[in-house]
């Protein structure tokens, strides 16, 4: 966590934050550093204070650190466009009728149970192989996410898994039950993660017997997520967008950090940078 404030004599008028990860792209792990907590005070908005601290900041990640890339999530993309940053997804909060997934059946060769820290390892591996298939995903590796299993179960209502015949861990579900009952209520799930399509389907499962007490189940999701193909219907709303913005500031180390599966030459030029 590094923190970049510009003053005016003894006063923080302008404040932002950058933080440490790798994000998966092109199935490897490119230095990422993610931009959180800008804030200009509201006397001082319009006067681009932005302007001097996005340099340094993204200066100090890119000499220091290494970081290729650099992330945000903004409530405001039209601020930060001018940086170089541009939407390439978002973080989603949708919401599914409990009653809809009650109707899912349990698939054939997938059983769930309910996970320990013992299983952590596992789920572990199942976030891993799944986020390394995708662009954007962050590692969930250093000092951002410790490595604690307890913690991590105990964070939880529950999480539940999706065992296949070997007894291997394909997928999980962790939840958040809360206390409420009846068409207001709402089940809260953090990660719907799997490595098959039944095993997708076995999660819902469980997650659809939550419709005797509860309304909904909310789901927190980005892009087209293929766990919606195991829905019985189209009933999938969001109700929350959360714009996932990116900025390419060292664009050798960018290419280089990640796997392409082909070869060749492509001919470009970066010119505009707002930045230097």
């Amino acid at each position: 966590y590094h923190a970049f404030g510009t003053f005016d004599d003894d006063h923080l008028v302008a404040r932002l934050a950058t933080r440490g990860y790798h994000s998966w792209f092109g199935g490897s792990a490119v230095p990422s550093g993610g931009i959180a907590g800008v804030v200009v005070t509201a006397e001082r908005r319009g006067t681009k204070l932005l302007d001097e601290l996005f340099r340094v900041a993204l200066d100090d990640g890119l000499r220091e650190r290494g970081e290729a890339v650099s992330t945000m999530f903004c409530t405001a993309p039209g601020i930060y466009r001018k940086f170089g940053y541009e939407v390439i997804s978002s973080y989603d909060t949708v919401e599914v009728p409990a009653a809809a997934l009650a109707r899912i059946g349990a698939p054939a060769g997938v059983r769930t149970r309910r996970a320990t820290p013992a299983d952590f390892d596992a789920v572990c591996r199942v976030y891993d192989t799944w986020a390394a298939a995708q662009n954007g995903p962050l590692t969930r590796r250093g000092p951002a996410f410790p490595a604690d299993a307890k913690a991590f179960i105990d964070a939880f209502t529950g999480v539940t898994l999706a065992v296949d015949d070997a007894g291997d861990v394909i997928g999980f579900a962790s939840w958040h039950r809360g206390q409420e009952t009846g068409d207001s209520a709402t089940l809260e799930v953090v990660d719907l993660l799997a490595l098959r399509g039944d095993a997708y389907g076995a999660l819902w499962h469980v997650l659809g017997s939550f419709g005797s007490v509860v309304g909904q189940v909310r789901l927190c999701t980005s892009g087209h997520d293929v766990a919606r193909l195991s829905l019985p219907s189209a009933h999938w709303k969001a109700v929350e967008r959360e714009p996932y913005m990116l900025r390419v500031h060292d664009v050798p180390g960018a290419f280089a950090a990640r796997h392409w599966p082909v070869d060749g030459d492509v001919a470009f030029s970066v010119a505009g940078d707002h930045l230097g």
